[in-house]
């Protein structure tokens, strides 16, 4: 069979090796943005370049395969699959992804955790929630491409249905843990002016330099379109400190561990840097950090309740342990459960004051 490849990053370029080892053909990469004219021999065009055909096009973008799909299928090309579509349609590429220590990994959480994702299950408000629970613990039991956690296509950090039980508030005055380029800023933005809800403020925390630096470009190129915007080069913690910090890429982490590959950097209780804002709404995605960051912002979360958005996919066991940290320090929420990406990855709780 003949392909093409929308996508030349590493999911794409994965895609790739998977196909040509099952000896599929792949004609050549689509990328808006690649800076590379071709991989292994296969060239990579601009979109622009490229006439519609029925060649089969496999869109390898996470979160945002679908909106691909759709304007290609715009643009007249007749086989268009989403990431999802990929997945779990071709079995190979799916154990490219997986293999057998990660699907172990995956199976152990869930043998070890079983009690306490029961007790998550009944914290679960609605029962799109807990289906969205179930859909990852049967994939956890059983790491296969007929069991693959498909991205529910919802708005990420804003899910409609959530928006409509009061997730963000207004005056929206927001804390953006792991800000990476803005994305979110903007989103956020983008959001506030669509349901014309007033946005006060934002805090964006971000710790690697070159994302921080993509942020305030984002700025400075966009000046009077945002609210006000506070920028921290820094991570959160439950002190303020200096910790181990690597960078990969798109990714960061923060560790207590140190060691020689990382640098130094510097850390923030969110109450100490944001009490004084009072904010209605915290949003967190940093790398496995989220259990210290939480424990960081306690005196928020108790005296003022804001509304939270808390990545669990990092660590198996953040996926009720952060619900039970939440509860702990506030009893008034209502806990509900999207899974926004590909890879059983941007898995999200939302808790909403009630």
């Amino acid at each position: 069979m003949e392909y093409i490849i929308y996508g030349a990053g590493g999911n794409g370029k994965a895609i790739f090796d998977a196909m040509s080892k099952q000896g599929d053909n792949v004609l050549f990469f689509i990328d808006l943005y690649s800076t590379e004219d071709s991989y292994k021999g296969v060239p990579i065009y601009k979109p622009d370049a490229v006439e519609p055909s029925e060649t089969p096009v496999l869109v390898s973008l996470s979160c945002l395969s679908q909106v691909v799909k759709k304007q290609l299928e715009l643009k007249g090309f007749k086989n268009c699959y989403n990431l999802n579509e990929v997945m779990t349609g071709f079995k190979y590429i799916f154990d490219a992804f997986f293999d057998d220590s990660h699907k172990q990994a995956l199976q152990q959480s869930e043998i070890q955790f079983v009690d306490q994702l029961d007790k998550l299950h009944n914290k679960l408000a609605n029962a799109q929630s807990k289906q969205c629970l179930e859909r990852i613990r049967k994939f956890r039991q059983n790491p296969n491409h007929d069991t693959y956690l498909e991205n529910d296509w919802e708005t990420q950090y804003f899910p409609k249905e959530l928006m409509s039980k009061g997730l963000v508030q207004a005056p929206f005055k927001m804390v953006d843990c792991g800000a990476f380029n803005g994305d979110t800023l903007q989103l956020a933005t983008n959001i506030t002016q669509q349901y014309d809800i007033e946005f006060d403020s934002i805090v964006c925390f971000e710790p690697d330099p070159k994302n921080y630096h993509k942020l305030m470009t984002r700025l400075r190129g966009k000046s009077g379109v945002f609210p006000r915007v506070f920028t921290q080069q820094a991570g959160v913690w439950s002190k303020n400190t200096t910790l181990s910090f690597s960078s990969c890429g798109d990714q960061s982490k923060i560790t207590e561990d140190a060691n020689t590959q990382s640098n130094s950097l510097q850390v923030a209780k969110i109450d100490d840097v944001c009490y004084g804002l009072a904010p209605n709404y915290i949003k967190m995605d940093v790398e496995g950090a989220e259990i210290e960051a939480l424990k960081g912002a306690s005196e928020i979360i108790t005296d003022f309740k804001p509304n939270l958005a808390i990545s669990v996919y990092h660590h198996p066991e953040h996926l009720w342990q952060i619900a039970e940290l939440i509860e702990e320090l506030h009893s008034e929420y209502q806990f509900y459960l999207h899974a926004h990406g590909d890879f059983c990855n941007e898995i999200v709780l939302y808790a909403i004051a009630e």
